[in-house]
């Protein structure tokens, strides 16, 4: 995705408000500020359950434990992809080099 977005995600408690500006972005935060409901929220809105809403429903990919990760970012031109820190292929070598080249 090339230029700026804001990309509105949320549900019933909680909305994130995320202007993102480049390819990859990286949300680094304390200890309990949000970012795994931020990513759960995402799974919740893959999954297709209720309560969650998003302006760019269509653009989301969720990384899993059991994702195949080349088959998503190779596949995911123009969407946003989470992940999150338990995923643990995200440290690989491997996922480095797709994130670098998609």
């Amino acid at each position: 995705m090339k230029g700026a977005y804001n990309l509105i995600i949320g549900n019933s408690r909680v909305i994130y408000d995320l202007n993102i500006k480049h390819g990859i972005n990286i949300i680094k935060g304390d200890s309990g500020t949000g970012k795994t409901i931020l990513y759960n929220i995402a799974v919740d809105l893959v999954s297709g359950l209720g309560g969650t809403k998003c302006n760019f429903k269509d653009k989301i990919e969720v990384l899993t434990r059991i994702s195949d990760c080349a088959s998503v970012i190779q596949n995911s031109r123009g969407k946003f992809i989470f992940a999150d820190e338990t995923v643990p292929y995200i440290y690989s070598k491997e996922f480095a080099n797709l994130a670098q080249t998609s």
